[in-house]
């Protein structure tokens, strides 16, 4: 009973939310809704819905965590096309479903929906999915998987993703050639990226490259503070 257990999921996130809610106010902690910018090395924009203010501080730690990370393939933006987030998020069993990304996600998500009932598709660029795992417990997984009828596509590439029909069609490209695959759905699980778009850094002065924000070994920036 997918909607059952959707609905349960959400009653469980939102005490456990207002649990931490709760931690927070007996603690004396001071929660600001919005979205914060910095404006120098211990400021803040906060732009808040009654507007912007301006805040200093002497100690600011940084955790806004990561995103789902979106490749450039053309027709990524179309409606069939889901993260994980949105995964988690559905409110009935699509009926098939590509994954593009054989990582850790990729992988859990095909495992939970193929349980389900879904036809799964995998594709992965890699020469296996799974790569950064020992390779004999991928080969576990694998042959679980395959007795699940999930159809594994190594060393392919997507380059296209276009709506037909009210599915959606995905063009791979294949060592062996060009194949073009068809779903309900297409879940982009590729990996996250840290979430620092919005932080405006340069503002600050805080070294950051691709792979995030540069610390030391006590997790601290180039900055003070």
């Amino acid at each position: 009973d997918f909607p059952a257990a959707q609905a349960h999921k959400a009653s469980i996130v939102k005490k456990l939310v207002a649990g931490v809610k709760g931690l927070l106010a007996a603690n004396g902690v001071k929660v600001i809704t919005g979205t914060a910018c910095f404006s120098g090395p211990g400021s803040l924009s906060i732009h808040e819905a009654s507007g912007v203010k301006t805040d200093s501080f002497d100690r600011i730690i940084i955790a806004t965590g990561a995103v789902p990370a979106v490749p450039p393939i053309p027709g990524i933006d179309s409606s069939q096309c889901i993260d994980s987030t949105g995964a988690l998020a559905l409110n009935k069993v699509p009926d098939s479903m590509i994954i593009i990304g054989g990582g850790v996600i990729g992988m859990e998500m095909a495992t939970i929906y193929a349980s389900l009932g879904t036809r799964i598709q995998v594709v992965e660029m890699m020469d296996r999915v799974l790569p950064m795992i020992d390779s004999e417990l991928t080969d576990i997984l694998i042959r679980d998987l395959k007795k699940k009828g999930v159809d594994i596509l190594t060393d392919a590439i997507v380059t296209e993703i276009r709506e037909q029909r009210g599915q959606a069609l995905v063009v791979v490209k294949t060592q062996s050639g060009e194949k073009k695959l068809s779903a309900e759905r297409v879940l982009v699980a590729i990996g996250r990226k840290p979430a620092i778009e919005a932080l405006c850094l340069d503002k600050a002065g805080i070294h950051y490259e691709r792979g995030g924000i540069t610390v030391n070994n006590k997790m601290e920036t180039n900055v003070a503070g």
